[in-house]
């Protein structure tokens, strides 16, 4: 496997032995593992219908970490766990990508994008420092890529009349409005198909220039993308058809945002059989017709979450962020907002083997001198406000770095009762916290005046007194945010949990909690902070009373201060 100084990879492979067997390997730099299990032991009947529900309901967070925790144990037996411990310890602060090789399509059906690690408490596809990759084979090597100067983009939107309505006019708007400063400063140019879309003008604006990107929003059904005729009526385009208008010059990154685009099948609830065989999803298929990287969706998808996955992801990758990081990214900014919904495990990405570098250079400009963009991305799809902020992932990915330089030393630790819950801070040499002299109100870092849910005239916002973290991965001064509602409750907890009787690796994954909450809590957004108190709750037993004061604020204000 490749390591480099920005990245480790590891790679697990599911693999048939028999009618009755599955062979599970992984490999890296910490070397090779595997182990077989018998096929109704790694995927039950039971589980399998579980997972068939996911996207298609509600569903608590309880039960979505529970099958989280169900598939980690299935995907990870013991020899395989270790083996993926050690390659975190060597991986340190940088990226482990793990890549999922399983060409069964009953295999490639499960939705591995729900794996919850239970030593860290968090699921491996919201995680800043984890990559999650599927990998399929294809016939020819991917030639490698560097960045351009600029990102091409090809979108189109699709709606046709005789097909069920979608608010593209919206998305479009939205996607418009946040590539608006990438597009000014040269650094991205995003071309869109005008209706009706069909076949031959697509097949026309890919005989053209080439395009970094080409962006599909609409329907999808038996294996084809749905585009239009001269009459705007409906027009299947399928696998095969597209396959060859790639083949000249592809783009190296297609997204889908249509549903069941990444299932087998089309569909995981209604197999459809070819000769007695299951045909792979359409991402599959066309990264193995020689497309580099293919995002697809392996589920229904609501239009609006949709829409915000996918404002968040171009916006990403026009930001210089790595493509499989652009897609956490933008993962993470749907589970923040997702309330008790599962949008969020929909997007997987696909390749075969090909870089997933940054498309773009580094943009020239700083976070101060391009807040808007590089601090806060905000959209309004069908009225749904959309923030997400980077410096939210940045801080988190900070925190995760620390939690991973610890690694499994400090797992060890605990399991061996070197360092016990008990245990204050200043006994572990490894971290300590303690708290800045709080000074006058600053504005929270990385957000442009004006910045919010509640629209562009807002004033800023002040953050809390800040904290400081020190450990392996650096020295980190930390300003919270203030949330619109709660801000002294969460500063009084941000305190207890730095000064409770927990281990300094309970104390980061806590604080990295109150600080998703108190953006969750600024930014309005009930459902999410909801959440994030359940999981508090968990992660910072201690502090029941702190946080059931938070829970009746959030039921008497629930749209903030």
């Amino acid at each position: 496997m490749v390591e480099t100084s920005e990245h480790v990879e590891i790679m697990i492979r599911i693999v048939p032995q028999g009618n009755d067997a599955f062979g599970l390997e992984i490999s890296g730099p910490s070397g090779e593992a595997g182990v077989q299990v018998a096929r109704d032991e790694f995927l039950p009947p039971v589980l399998q219908q579980q997972l068939r529900q996911i996207g298609q309901r509600r569903s608590p967070v309880e039960d979505a970490t529970q099958l989280g925790r169900t598939l980690y144990a299935h995907l990870f037996p013991p020899p395989l766990e270790a083996n993926l411990e050690r390659a975190r310890a060597i991986a340190g602060p940088d990226l482990l990508r793990l890549y999922v090789h399983c060409e069964l399509p009953e295999v490639a059906a499960v939705p591995w994008e729900l794996l919850y690690d239970p030593r860290r408490r968090l699921f491996l596809a919201l995680d800043p420092a984890t990559g999650l990759v599927r990998q399929t084979k294809v016939a020819e090597p991917v030639a490698e890529r560097e960045a351009g100067t600029a990102l091409r983009i090809l979108a189109l939107h699709v709606a046709p009349a005789d097909a069920p309505t979608l608010e593209l006019d919206a998305a479009r708007q939205a996607l418009e409005e946040a590539l608006a400063g990438f597009v000014e400063a040269g650094q991205v140019s995003i071309d869109f198909v005008p209706p009706p879309v069909t076949a031959e003008a697509l097949q026309e604006r890919l005989a053209g220039e080439p395009y970094d990107v080409l962006y599909f929003a609409g329907h999808s059904t038996d294996r084809a993308l749905l585009l239009e005729d001269e009459q705007r009526r409906g027009r299947s385009l399928p696998v095969e058809q597209l396959r060859e208008m790639l083949q000249g010059q592809p783009p190296y990154l297609l997204v889908l945002s249509a549903d069941d685009t990444g299932a087998p099948d089309g569909s995981r609830r209604s197999p459809r059989r070819a000769g007695g065989q299951a045909l792979p999803s359409l991402a599959a298929a066309l990264v193995q017709a020689g497309v580099p990287l293919v995002v697809g969706m392996q589920a229904k998808i609501r239009e609006r979450a949709a829409a915000v996955f996918d404002v968040a992801l171009l916006g990403g990758l026009a930001d210089g962020l790595p493509v499989d990081r652009a897609v956490t990214h933008a993962r993470r900014q749907l589970h923040l907002r997702a309330g008790d919904r599962l949008d969020w495990v929909a997007p997987v990405l696909y390749t075969a083997g090909a870089s997933l570098a940054p498309l773009l250079a580094a943009p020239a400009w700083t976070t101060g001198q391009r807040p808007e963009l590089a601090g806060l991305a905000v959209s309004n799809v069908g009225g749904l406000a959309s923030v997400d902020r980077y410096d939210l992932s940045s801080r988190r990915m900070n925190v995760q770095q620390t939690v991973e330089v610890l690694g499994s030393q400090a797992a060890t630790r605990d399991e061996a009762g070197e360092a016990p819950p008990g245990s204050l801070p200043g006994e572990d040499a490894d971290l300590d916290f303690s708290f800045e002299t709080p000074g006058s109100p600053r504005p929270v870092a990385g957000t442009p005046p004006g910045g919010g849910r509640r629209g562009i005239d807002e004033p800023p916002r002040v953050a809390g007194p800040p904290f400081r973290l020190a450990g392996p991965s650096g020295d980190t001064a930390v300003t919270p945010a203030a949330p619109l509602a709660g801000g002294e409750q969460l500063d009084r907890l941000r305190a207890a949990i730095v000064n409770g009787r927990q281990t300094p690796r309970q104390k980061i994954e806590a604080l990295a909690l109150v600080e998703q909450l108190g953006f969750a809590l600024a930014d309005g957004d009930t459902a999410a902070a909801r959440q994030l108190l359940r999981t508090l709750r968990s992660a910072a037993p201690l502090q029941d009373e702190l946080l059931a004061t938070l829970s009746q604020q959030l039921d008497s204000n629930p749209g903030g201060s």
